[in-house]
């Protein structure tokens, strides 16, 4: 595009010399033919045409750049924004999820006191007595240490939730239930609150 505005920057400044030459010739003929004025006439305005629309073309590329980086700027602008936006709603739903994650890993180790009951129930009514033992890197619901089975023997509450209790703990817990409750009250799981038989 520059190339062609070289060019007929060229042909102006080559129509301008012979404009100028044809001048001169006329003011030293001082007498010219009628077609010779009106050629020249003709150029001039030609030459006039051309010249504007050069400047005009040199005027579009100076500023159309401008105006397209300024289009592009405008455009990638609103796009980083979008992204922004996604990464913000991305990273919500991610903290979503985890929070989901970990109530349902929550609720999954640490039954409802209802569970157990549910579970105790469900096990008198129908008769269901296998219980799924929780694993055994947790604490002991009484005493809150870390289970060890080999320093101290533990056992599990068969009745509902499967957690695991030192048996030293579930013998003082059951010594002191026995002391305070009346004799038609049932021991209870600390973690479950099922009945222990």
């Amino acid at each position: 595009m520059r190339e062609n505005l070289k060019l007929r920057s060229r042909e102006l400044a080559a129509w301008e010399r012979r404009l100028q030459e044809d001048k001169e010739s006329l003011s030293k003929e001082q007498e010219s033919p009628a077609s010779k004025k009106d050629e020249i006439k003709v150029a001039t305005e030609h030459m006039e045409k051309t010249k504007t629309k050069l400047i005009q073309r040199e005027q579009a590329l100076d500023t159309a750049p401008e105006a397209d980086l300024s289009r592009r700027e405008t455009t990638l602008n609103d796009r980083e924004d979008q992204l922004i936006r996604r990464d913000e709603t991305i990273a919500e739903r991610e903290h979503d999820l985890s929070q989901r994650e970990e109530s349902i890993t929550q609720r999954e180790n640490d039954p409802s006191p209802w569970e157990g009951r549910i579970r105790s129930i469900l096990r008198e009514s129908v008769g269901v007595s296998q219980v799924r033992r929780q694993d055994l890197d947790g604490e002991c619901c009484i005493c809150l240490e870390d289970l060890n089975p080999v320093q101290r023997p533990v056992m599990f509450c068969d009745t509902g939730c499967g957690a695991n209790i030192y048996r030293d703990c579930v013998d003082s817990h059951v010594a002191e239930s026995a002391d305070t409750a009346t004799p038609w009250l049932r021991v209870w799981c600390p973690a479950c609150q099922g009945k222990w038989q």
